[in-house]
């Protein structure tokens, strides 16, 4: 695993009861604590065995010491037990003389040469520098004990592959890589392929859709529900599906703000379309007096302008005064989790305006939906606004609520935006433009039938509301 290494010092030293060598004081040891979890410290190999154990033994006995003796005692008389071996073989084997030139040369290559496969500290080997090949145990503090988590022997690290961290628990601390838990999504991920794939089929669908509402545009189902507005919220959809990749992409400071002005501009796009048709709708068919009420395109386009103006001057504002920026953001308890987040100081003010804002808008759309659901069903599309602003109501507050909750768990967080984002367009697509289009592939006649005699016989409208309804000039003009 990819942790840190302290050294022997830190293993061997309760550094969280030092003094500060300029208060001459012991500070608060919790962040120290909480800094060293996770760090490995090596430590020399503890001795083991037979030899080992009649060692101690002796060591007691000799010494009457009622503790045993440590790893160093071990290594020095392994050491000791080296040097014997090698001046043994250069005075005694070889006969060379203390002092001459040839000794100390000669003493190092054999030194070098030793070998004791049951050392009291482990077997001994030395390299080609003539350094002691490595026997250590690797130590993690878990709070304010040292415990075995390892061991490094003759170039060979093993761990405990459940390894208990200072918190108690088997939780990967932060400097590590939680291979379940991933810091962000990128679209490498096999989640993230599988979101953005589906994304593609709905912007797709959304494509077909618009063309065939061109192919289509004369028919009276389609100049009923107004061609340009349906449009607007076709590119509104397109808008929201391509949120998933933005979502998709590793969190940086462009895609983080992107977030809030694509994902708010799509949606003033879609629900300010709905709004201002169901205004119309409202407007001719709740008309009392005979006089001809007329609300063109263009004015309709005139207040979608200004309710998109808001959502920009929050949008704006947003991003001048407190823009999002991507940051690893941590849970608080023991650094536990880190995860790569997308984030501002008064980050919830902002989702909160931007929020109330959007709530408005779906407020006035249910007023309107409620006021025009009695307009001639040719006409009528409030049941399916309805539909969406439920939906778009309860499943977008959920995954905006779960998405803020489940934050830390990256994968989790962001296939509820997604699945959300999904779900709200998918629906809205649906609701909106397949009902239709059933009627223009199998019940073209009679849906034109339907629209000639509502439109000349409905208590609903007036006589001037109708010749304009029915006029396909005067349609385009006026509704």
């Amino acid at each position: 695993p990819a942790v840190w290494f302290g050294t022997e010092t830190w293993v061997n030293t309760a550094f969280w009861e030092i003094p500060d060598p300029l208060t001459n004081r012991v500070e608060d040891p919790t962040p120290l604590l909480r800094a060293s979890q996770a760090v490995f410290g090596p430590t020399i190999f503890p001795g083991e065995g037979p030899a080992y154990d009649e060692f101690a033994r002796r060591m007691v006995q000799d010494y009457g010491s009622s503790d045993p003796p440590q790893n160093f005692a071990a290594a020095t008389y392994d050491a000791v037990n080296v040097f014997a071996i090698a001046l043994h073989q250069v005075l005694e084997v070889e006969g060379l003389t203390e002092g001459t030139p040839e000794f100390s040369p000669r003493l190092m290559e054999v030194l070098r040469s030793v070998s004791i496969p049951d050392g009291l500290s482990g077997p001994v080997f030395f390299d080609e520098n003539g350094d002691r090949i490595g026997l250590y145990v690797m130590l993690s503090l878990s709070g304010t004990d040292y415990v075995e988590v390892g061991r490094y022997i003759l170039g060979n690290l093993t761990v405990e592959p459940n390894v208990v961290f200072p918190d108690g628990t088997t939780n990967v601390p932060v400097d590590l890589i939680d291979l379940d838990n991933p810091t962000f999504i990128d679209f490498n991920d096999p989640v993230a392929i599988a979101f953005m794939v589906v994304a593609g089929v709905f912007m797709v669908l959304t494509l077909v859709t618009a063309l065939l509402v061109g192919v289509y545009r004369k028919t009276s189902v389609l100049k009923a529900a107004s061609i340009p507005f349906m449009l607007i919220i076709l590119f509104g959809l397109l808008m929201g599906f391509s949120l998933v990749f933005i979502f998709s992409a590793k969190p940086t400071d462009a895609t983080c703000m992107l977030r809030p002005w694509i994902g708010g501009i799509a949606f003033v796009l879609v629900a300010g379309a709905l709004l201002t048709k169901s205004y119309r709708m409202w407007k001719v068919f709740d008309n009392q007096s005979l006089v001809l009420v007329v609300v063109s395109n263009i004015r309709l386009l005139q207040y979608l302008t200004v309710l998109m103006a808001i959502m920009l001057i929050i949008l704006v504002l947003w991003t001048a005064i407190d823009p999002l920026e991507a940051e690893w953001k941590n849970d608080g308890i023991l650094d536990q989790t880190k995860w790569l987040s997308c984030t501002s100081n008064n980050e919830i003010v902002w989702v909160v305006i931007l929020f109330v804002y959007l709530g408005l808008l779906m407020l006035a759309a249910i007023v309107l939906a409620i006021l025009t659901r009695k307009v001639v069903s040719v006409f009528n599309e409030s049941r399916y606004i309805g539909l969406i602003i439920y939906s778009v109501f309860f499943i977008g507050g959920v995954c905006l609520v779960l998405s803020f909750v489940l934050e830390s768990i990256v994968v989790a967080a962001y296939a509820i935006s997604c699945g959300g984002i999904l779900f709200c367009c998918g629906i809205t697509l649906v609701a909106l433009f397949f009902p239709k289009f059933f009627l223009i592939f199998f019940r073209r006649e009679k849906a034109d039938r339907q629209f000639d005699d509502e439109v000349t016989s409905s208590p609903s409208s007036r006589p001037e509301s109708s010749r304009q309804l029915s006029s396909p000039r005067s349609q385009d003009s006026s509704l």
